[in-house]
């Protein structure tokens, strides 16, 4: 009865997990650039039923003896990167990358953080930066002191330049981009910012429309790509689990209840 309780209560818990994460992925569906996270379980070690001694019947030929698992565990949760829809917005500063690249971003520790977020505006340094004020990496200038830009031009190979009311034109540089041999392996660290694992591999530097980079849309932004349908049936399933689970801890409280009062 010690076994079945454990083995409930590890089934409790990992869909207290994956409850916590479907309601994890299903906060951040307004997040734009969001890849979800999926779980993903696996059965806990086996232990013979049997204790071995002088056998009363003859074993099966077959040699095998009854197991009993103790209940499952979660093996790895890696991102979804499936990418999401693009959102039209208009705004110049509004990027998005139609394929597997990550932007980069200068954090103030001097490290470099990647994310699918295109929501970008312009310091008042005139830099290019998130809104968190995390500058773009890139073989960027920043706008010059003086020139009041207009609107903004970045192509589809990551080319930006500034134009002021005048008609005058200023180049800014060139945006990076970066490619992972495992991007589901990047850690999530808030703030749609990813980070690089062993699980990822190192970032590759190039530019938009090399190779597996993708190319840069302008005027455009990935939405998370939350399936409100999908995350809503796996809640379902995973509270029926739960309540499943429950109710084997349950079964065994009565059953020790049982035994406990039993008189000769």
């Amino acid at each position: 009865m010690i076994g079945m309780m454990k083995t409930g209560a590890a089934g409790m818990n990992v869909q207290k997990l994956q409850i916590d994460n479907i309601g994890h992925n299903l906060s951040n569906m307004g997040t734009t650039g969001f890849k979800k996270r999926d779980y993903h379980f696996t059965d806990l070690i086996y232990q013979s039923a049997v204790q071995r001694g002088a056998p009363v019947v003859p074993e099966p030929s077959t040699g095998l003896m009854p197991q009993m698992g103790r209940g499952s565990a979660i093996i790895s949760g890696p991102l979804n990167m499936k990418p999401g829809s693009f959102l039209h917005t208009g705004r110049p500063l509004d990027l998005t990358i139609s394929g597997q690249g990550f932007f980069g971003l200068g954090m103030p520790d001097g490290t470099t953080a990647y994310s699918r977020s295109g929501d970008f505006s312009i310091d008042r340094e005139g830099r290019l930066t998130d809104a968190a004020g995390n500058y773009v990496r890139g073989n960027l200038r920043a706008v010059p002191g003086g020139f009041v830009p207009e609107s903004f031009s970045i192509t589809s190979s990551g080319e930006a330049k500034a134009v002021n009311s005048q008609g005058e034109e200023v180049d800014l540089g060139r945006l990076y981009l970066y490619h992972f041999e495992n991007p589901s392996g990047l850690l999530q660290e808030g703030s749609h910012l990813l980070r690089v694992t062993e699980a990822s591999g190192p970032a590759v530097q190039g530019y938009s429309g090399e190779g597996e980079m993708g190319s840069v849309l302008q005027g455009m932004l990935e939405t998370s790509n939350v399936d409100v349908t999908e995350e809503m049936s796996r809640m379902i399933i995973s509270n029926r689990y739960f309540q499943l689970n429950s109710r084997t801890l349950r079964l065994a409280e009565d059953m020790w209840t049982l035994a406990n009062n039993i008189r000769r």
